[in-house]
Order: structure tokens, then sequence, then C-alpha cells
């Protein structure tokens, strides 16, 4: 297979809202689709081609990136014209032109938070971010302001939890490793994992894009299999080393947590960064404790790997 070159997250932003744009339906995440699910028509919703990708949220130079697989939400719902306009008219994203196109996405990711209300006008509760928050709260110097009583019953401090999600969503980097909905991940054979490299490049490259990077978190163990697969490429941009697996019990009733250490090298830059295996953990959701409880051990083999590199 031909190497592509890479591509940054503007890039792949601008392109992608010129397809919305101009015809409704994003070339790439067409042929991403077919790449990977051979087998499922695009139009049967394997991934969302007609909706609005999810490239990032947060603070692009935050010191702390946490890298996800793809946003969470059916491709089916995600591409229907009420939602898309929905999404569109909810986070006040203009386009009128390419231009205010591009500029009004690029607030909604990094405040949109701010314009996701519940029903009684106050912003909206996610589970999914909070636990990022209790995942984050011993992680020193993280750059994400997390208040002292927190994790705590989100029932007896609605307004706490509710400050917590905004600072976690607009202190940190958030990264989707596909831009494009699909609520469930599906199972992708190894032979085509390849397909993912121009996007885990992607990622990549806006992780080594400023200097001041800290930790940077990939959540799910399917980056440990991608990172490998990777690392094999004889033509690469990234030198890709995993450095130890680590496992914890005692957390979670039903098993251990596993964490990965990884070394990623990029035009003579170094860092070392964290796979948090068990964060999409089903059992971890609303255990904002036991969700503090592997933070801190991810944290703390981080910290081992870091200081023995």
């Amino acid at each position: 297979m031909e190497k592509k070159k890479l591509k940054t997250l503007d890039e792949r932003i601008k392109q992608d809202l010129q397809d919305l744009l101009t015809k409704r339906e994003i070339d790439a995440a067409v042929e991403l689709s077919n790449e990977l699910f051979d087998e499922v028509a695009p139009q049967k919703h394997a991934i969302s081609a007609h909706g609005m990708p999810g490239y990032y949220a947060g603070d692009r130079n935050a010191k702390t990136i946490m890298v996800m697989l793809n946003p969470g939400v059916s491709a089916e719902k995600n591409d229907t014209d009420e939602y898309y306009e929905a999404e569109i008219h909810k986070y006040g994203i203009d386009k009128s032109s390419l231009e205010t196109f591009i500029d009004s996405y690029h607030l909604h990711c990094q405040s949109g938070v701010e314009k996701d209300l519940d029903k009684d006008g106050k912003i909206r509760i996610d589970n999914f971010d909070i636990k990022q928050a209790a995942f984050l709260k011993d992680w020193v110097d993280s750059g994400v302001s997390i208040h002292t009583d927190f994790p705590c019953d989100v029932y007896e401090a609605r307004d706490l939890h509710r400050g917590v999600r905004v600072n976690v969503l607009e202190q940190k980097l958030q990264l989707e490793l596909i831009p494009y909905a699909s609520q469930k991940f599906r199972s992708i054979s190894t032979k085509k994992l390849r397909h993912l490299f121009p996007y885990l490049e992607t990622a990549l490259d806006e992780i080594f894009r400023v200097d001041n990077r800290k930790y940077v978190i990939f959540c799910s163990k399917f980056f440990e299999r991608l990172l490998k697969s990777y690392s094999k490429e004889l033509d690469r941009d990234f030198q890709i080393t995993l450095l130890e697996k680590k496992h914890k019990s005692g957390i979670l009733s039903n098993g251990n947590v596993y964490c990965s250490t990884v070394k990623i090298v990029y035009q003579g830059k170094e860092l070392i960064a964290i796979i948090a295996h068990t964060f999409p953990n089903q059992s971890l959701p609303n255990a904002y404790e036991q969700m503090r409880q592997y933070g801190k051990f991810c944290y703390e083999c981080w910290t081992n790997s870091t200081n023995n590199k």
C-alpha cells in the first residue's frame, strides 16, 4: 500500500467541512467506511458520512491530552437531517461560508459545553466527561482544575459537577482517532488496521505540534494493538516502542485493571504516553471513586516509566 501523506488536523477539518457544505457527504468518511467495513455499504451507516465530525474538544495547546477512539453517537442518528441541523443550531455554527463554518466549528470544539444545557437551562452533567475528571484527579500539574471535594455524589453537588465538566473539557485536549460518529467501534482485522494509520498520524502530529505536552493518555486497549501494528511499518513518521504493561487488583470487584506505557519519538522529540486499557470498562462510568483509583494507578505507572527512561 502506498504511504499516504500526513494530513494535519486543520487540513482534515477544512476538507471535511468543505465536503459537508458543498454536498453534505464527507468523502474521507465514505472511503474509511469502505476500507474498514467493506461487507457493509455506507448507506447502512457503519460510519457517519453525512453528519458533523467530532475531531477534538478543548484547548489545543493543553498540557494533557486524552485520545479516544471515536464519537460515541449512532452513525444513523448523526446522519439524519434533523440531528445535523439541531447540532448546527444548538452550537451556533455558521454555514454561510466555508470560512465561517470552520471558525464557528472550532469555537464549538473549544467551548461548546457551555451551550450543552439541560431542561432547566443549566450545563448538562455528562457521565463520560465526569469520569475523565475522576481519572485525572491525581495527575499532578495536569492543567485541569478539579475541585478538592470531587469525586462526590452527583445528586448532592450538581453545580460542583457542572464546573468539573466545564474544566475537564476546556482545560485539556480530547482527540478522536476517527472523527466520524459510530456508536460501536466494530472489530477490525489486523490487515485492515493500516487504514487507520493516517488518522493515527494526524493525532500524533497534533500531539507533537506544541512543546509543552505533559500527559498523553490513549483511552482504550485497542490503541496497543494499533500502535504495535504501526510500529512494524518500515517507512513511518513516528517511532513507537511499547515499554511495559501492568495490572492491579482490588479496584474492580470483577477483575484486574490494566495499563501500558509507550515511548513515541518524532523529529527528535520524545514523550512517554499511557494506554489506559480499562478506561472504557462498563463497570466504571458511574463509579467515580474507582475511576479515580484507576487513574492514580495509571499515573504511577507513567511516573515509573518516565523516571526510568
